[in-house]
């Protein structure tokens, strides 16, 4: 018998309703860490949209406010990649300002005591003057800038100094810019400092298999993430192939681009609802990733371990950090072969100590875990 997390759905609705706060933010935790006063803090992302910055920038003003502190978010308001329908939500949790220019905050934004930009690592303009700022760098770029400079991942971190410290000729370069920043006030410009961001995924609910007239028995491989990253060409061609192979397998992609017509792929739309995005996810016997240019965090793969589900991750691609989130946990291919491997594998079950591991890993990620780091960085410096 299939071990299983237990589905869960409601149907993709169009319509807002409030979001539900997950018990690990709900009730906050004395021991976090020692209560300092209050703060009035600015994060900001460069658009509102779906993807794991958003989620874990909002996981991080639920925190701080659960904390004591007085949370406000900003954001660029003509990004392309802005969604509608997510910036409604997030406005009706939190103040939330536009600003039109992608490289300047307005003058008007001030009076915060400290400011939080999640952004590529280059410097581009985005600071709050008169502020204590930390940068959140998503890419491999090192211009380190603000008050505190850190990466997304522990991996990240690491290939940027093995990068800035190698062979390259970047060495003098790249410390020299090092060096400037600090005395510019980065404090930890040459430290290659993380700070992992915070997935919270929230509970699921029941029935959604049955809402998409799948059989309970049925091995399901799931994906979800950014619309375009699911685009290694062969991933695909595999997936497709064993559907033909296996008529009681089936793909389901939620903010997946299609790329086959079969009848047992199901390609549902982006949803802003994050309890519709965990029933979906929890209803897969598998989660399945392969991003072209690898993940320099993989805010996906996390949720599904904390679900206890099975992650099999591409461990390809310019960024690793897919390798190391899942490392000891049988969850990467490299080839074709492998992963019809590892799917037929799974498809006979998950172990219970199988899926407490997975839940383990991805209980790292959780609001307990990251709250003091974060928090600790918003404290301005002497």
């Amino acid at each position: 018998m299939r071990s299983r997390i237990a589905s869960h759905s409601v149907g993709l609705r169009d319509s807002v309703r409030p979001w539900p706060l997950p018990a690990s933010i709900a009730v906050l935790m004395p021991t976090w860490v020692r209560r300092r006063s209050s703060m009035r803090i600015l994060l900001h992302d460069n658009q509102i949209c779906e993807r794991g910055t958003t989620t874990s920038m909002l996981d991080y003003a639920r925190v701080l406010r659960g904390n004591g502190h007085d949370v406000e978010l900003a954001f660029w308001d003509a990004s392309p990649a802005n969604q509608p329908k997510v910036i409604e939500r997030v406005r009706a949790e939190f103040p939330l300002h536009g600003h039109p220019e992608p490289d300047r905050i307005p003058a008007s934004f001030s009076g915060f005591d400290s400011a939080y930009f999640i952004k590529a690592g280059f410097f581009d303009g985005l600071v709050l003057p008169e502020t204590h700022n930390v940068i959140h760098a998503v890419f491999s770029d090192y211009e380190p800038h603000g008050c505190r400079y850190v990466y997304i991942s522990q991996w990240l971190a690491d290939h940027v100094r093995s990068q800035t410290h190698g062979r390259s000729g970047r060495k003098s370069k790249a410390l020299d810019c090092g060096l400037r920043a600090r005395q510019n006030g980065c404090v930890d410009a040459l430290e290659f400092g993380h700070l992992n961001l915070i997935v919270d995924i929230a509970p699921p609910e029941l029935g959604m298999r049955e809402e998409l007239g799948i059989p309970d028995e049925a091995f399901v491989i799931t994906r979800f993430g950014g619309y375009d990253s699911f685009d290694v060409a062969w991933v695909q061609q595999k997936v497709a192939a064993l559907l033909e192979d296996h008529p009681d397998w089936y793909f389901v992609g939620l903010n997946t681009k299609p790329f086959t017509r079969h009848s047992r792929a199901i390609f549902l739309p982006m949803t802003p609802d994050p309890v519709e995005k965990a029933s979906v996810a929890a209803m897969g016997d598998v989660f399945l990733t392969a991003r072209g240019e690898g993940e320099a965090f993989g805010v996906a793969i996390a949720e599904a371990l904390q679900l206890g589900i099975p992650a099999l991750a591409w461990e390809g691609g310019a960024y690793r950090n897919q390798v190391s989130m899942l490392k000891g946990l049988n969850g990467t291919f490299r080839t074709p072969r492998q992963l019809e491997r590892r799917l037929k594998e799974l498809s006979h079950g998950t172990e219970p100590s199988v899926v407490e591991a997975l839940q383990q890993r991805g209980d790292e990620f959780r609001p307990t875990r990251v709250a003091p780091q974060l928090e600790a960085l918003l404290q301005p410096c002497l």
